[in-house]
């Protein structure tokens, strides 16, 4: 197995490759692009149904309150099914696995 490095960035952020000495062969594309998720797994799971439940149960009613309900059902349902929460966001809240961890390494092999 070839073992992985890092590189040193620019001023610009873009990788340094003129300081590697040797060939080198990149296997990605620069970092890896960041998650929109900002819900967690059983958040998301608890969201879902219970955005699920509240769609049936709204469209059951045949009211405008049920409408209504069935409308807040379904942002609960989309927050579970993209984990995407806008409230979250807004307040700059993240509950979702491995937000807190930050790195700007990038794997690239050097032939062998």
């Amino acid at each position: 197995m070839q073992e992985p490095m890092t590189f040193s960035r620019t001023r610009q952020g873009l990788r340094d490759l003129d300081a590697v000495k040797g060939p080198l062969n990149p296997m990605s594309g620069g970092p890896a692009p960041r998650s929109d998720v900002n819900v967690g797994s059983t958040e998301r799971l608890c969201s879902s149904l219970a955005g699920g439940a509240m769609v049936l149960f709204g469209l059951s009613r045949m009211s405008l309150a049920g409408l209504a309900l069935a409308g807040l059902g379904g942002s609960l349902l989309y927050r579970g099914t993209t984990g995407q929460c806008q409230l979250y966001k807004a307040l700059g809240v993240n509950t979702a696995e491995g937000a807190n961890q930050s790195s700007n390494a990038e794997m690239v092999y050097r032939p062998g």
